[in-house]
């Protein structure tokens, strides 16, 4: 019995002196003015002083709090002043389902008095307006034109053979690809027919063929091209006459061109064509009078000059 009263005294005792050194640390941490606003009396003033001093330690000298419970108790308004740094914070706590409302609102005094010193952030920049389009009728870069863009000639032209002077008439169609701003690659087919007249009847040649063409355009803007390039030509032509001893003979043909081309835009990619042409034919017909004289008729081997006109659509420079 003697020793259950001697331990009840040691705890006692030992209570005691807890019970004193938490009042002695109490009282020696600064604490801030808190003022508390709570018509449910929902928050323990006493526990919520304790707990903010602990959370500001020495800054809590220069502060003043003041929290506004909702009657509803879902949330907590909290205003922290600090008159060392002339700073005011303002916050809005959500206590909904919190069970210790007053250690939850001494964090948040905490965070606002420790960012009350930092400058408050800036406002959000307010998006920059979009950029104005260029005006129709600036001038466009380089690069703006479509690469790997079709394109299609159609041309209808007038050969004249330097040996004999004989005219072939040579409609033809091309289409092909814009590789860059200013290289051109395609293939194109053609139709061609050339007569001539003699004492003794008439001649007259027809020929089909087909081609492969590159052109270069060295002078380049919105509405000109001006390029040059070779053509090679495979086709077959057949002549046949009519009149005194008259026959008939086919050949196969090849040409090798050489072409000036100019290209004018006349509404967006489609516009007008024309090209000068040098070249040379061989082998091909040469057909010759069937008399004592063998006199060449029609002679379409050799060297030639070419014109043509006709309609295209070229990629246009602006996309």
């Amino acid at each position: 019995m003697g020793s259950s009263l001697k331990r009840q005294r040691r705890m006692r005792w030992t209570l005691a002196c807890l019970g004193g050194l938490l009042l002695v640390s109490a009282d020696d941490v600064a604490s801030a003015q808190v003022e508390v606003h709570d018509t449910g009396s929902k928050v323990d003033a006493r526990k919520l002083d304790a707990l903010v001093a602990l959370e500001l330690g020495e800054q809590g000298t220069s502060i003043d709090v003041v929290v506004t419970i909702a009657d509803d108790a879902t949330s907590a308004e909290l205003v922290v002043r600090d008159e060392a740094l002339s700073a005011e914070r303002h916050a809005v706590v959500d206590l909904s389902g919190v069970t210790d409302v007053e250690r939850i609102i001494a964090l948040s005094v905490g965070e606002l008095a420790r960012s009350a010193g930092e400058p408050p952030p800036p406002p959000p920049l307010a998006p920059s307006p979009p950029p104005s389009p260029p005006p129709r009728d600036a001038a466009r870069p380089e690069s703006s034109r479509p690469v790997r863009a079709p394109y299609v000639l159609a041309q209808i032209g007038l050969r004249t053979m330097f040996s004999g002077g004989a005219t072939v008439f040579t409609p033809r169609v091309e289409g092909g690809l814009s590789l860059s701003p200013s290289w051109r690659a395609g293939a194109f087919g053609y139709y061609g027919r050339a007569s001539a007249d003699d004492v003794l009847g008439s001649v007259a040649v027809d020929m089909v063929g087909a081609g492969v063409s590159t052109t270069f355009d060295f002078v380049r803007s919105d509405r000109v091209l001006v390029g040059t390039g070779p053509r090679l030509e495979l086709g077959w032509m057949w002549g046949r006459g009519e009149g005194v001893g008259a026959s008939t003979s086919s050949t196969p043909t090849f040409a090798a061109t050489w072409e000036l081309q100019a290209f004018t835009r006349i509404v967006r990619s489609a516009g007008v064509v024309v090209a000068l042409d040098l070249g040379f034919a061989g082998p091909a017909l040469d057909l010759h009078a069937n008399d004592a004289s063998d006199r060449s008729v029609l002679n379409l081997a050799g060297p030639y000059a070419g014109l043509s006109l006709g309609l295209g659509i070229l990629p246009s420079r602006v996309p």
